[in-house]
């Protein structure tokens, strides 16, 4: 079992430990995120609110790394300020974020190419100017959260700064091919002092290829949904830190993914594994870190 230690930093009241662990009780988290309130120890209720505004929830330990995909998707909106902040509370060891450009060239985080599916906007992200897209709200799913903007990087970078959070950035040029995305993500990188707290990553493997190309010191991670064969050797040979295949490619008969990848000295970080007992399966298998919208399962 992987408990979870919970830490009030900056609670004065008793308020300092809940009535269980997290570990394989997280149906007791995902109730008290849907009904808004947390039980104590001592048998009272404190809004949810008010307990993740106080707490840090801290693995204890934890073998294998828990990512949180596009911050805790599963309950703030997806690639938002809210959600990244949740994910660290939560006890995330990383983040997982992606980043286009606006019309003017700006990084924003953000990860359909059309904003649609997340905001009360429409048409593609490239289409629209940074000042364009704040006047959007991206609260489709999550509208109790009231007015939350499409992020820039820049804002992004600057909120996780003091986070002991590792950040998976994930570079969206495989359907549009933004020129300029890998100089300027390794510029801002550089600006605010995060070079070696990121992993950048794509499907668009020439797009890893250039970032090595520009900065031989940034790491790496090639993107995959479908079968790959001799993935290890494919990434070694390519100079990558580590690949991120899908769940299903972690089922392929006859096919040891992980061992692969670890005699070349790669990692292997999978995603979207959001049951708890594929999470576990993972952390069998030696993966060295999930990507999940449920951190608190990890």
């Amino acid at each position: 079992m992987y408990e979870r230690s919970i830490l009030f930093p900056r609670a004065t009241s008793q308020a300092g430990m809940l009535a269980c662990t997290f570990g394989d009780c997280r149906e007791a988290f995902d109730c008290g995120i849907r009904r808004g309130k947390c039980k104590l120890q001592d048998g009272s209720e404190i809004c949810m609110k008010t307990f993740l505004d106080e707490t840090v929830v801290k693995p204890v330990n934890r073998v294998m790394e828990v990512w949180a995909h596009r911050g805790a998707s599963a309950h703030a909106p997806e690639n938002t300020l809210p959600a990244f902040e949740l994910a660290y509370t939560l006890g995330a060891d990383g983040i997982e974020l992606d980043v286009q450009l606006s019309r003017d060239g700006v990084p924003v985080v953000i990860h359909d190419e059309r904003i649609d599916r997340v905001s009360n906007g429409t048409g593609y992200v490239c289409n629209h100017t940074l000042d364009e897209l704040k006047g959007f709200h991206v609260n489709q799913h999550f509208p109790e959260y009231g007015s939350v903007t499409i992020p820039t990087l820049a804002e992004v970078y600057d909120l996780v700064k003091g986070m002991d959070l590792l950040i998976n950035l994930e570079l969206k040029n495989s359907e549009i091919f933004y020129e300029g995305l890998e100089e300027k993500v390794l510029r801002l990188a550089e600006e605010k002092g995060l070079e070696d707290r990121i992993l950048y990553s794509s499907f668009n493997h020439y797009s890893m290829r250039k970032i090595r190309k520009l900065s031989p010191s940034a790491r790496t991670a090639l993107l995959y949904s479908e079968g790959f064969m001799d993935i290890g050797a494919y990434a070694r040979r390519n100079g990558a830190y580590a690949v991120h295949p899908s769940l299903g490619n972690m089922d392929y008969p006859g096919v040891d993914i992980v061992k692969e990848c670890h005699d070349r000295d790669v990692r292997v970080h999978v995603w979207t594994v959001n049951e708890k007992a594929d999470i576990e399966r993972m952390r069998q298998m030696g993966v060295d870190a999930v990507i999940t919208n449920y951190v608190e399962r990890g």
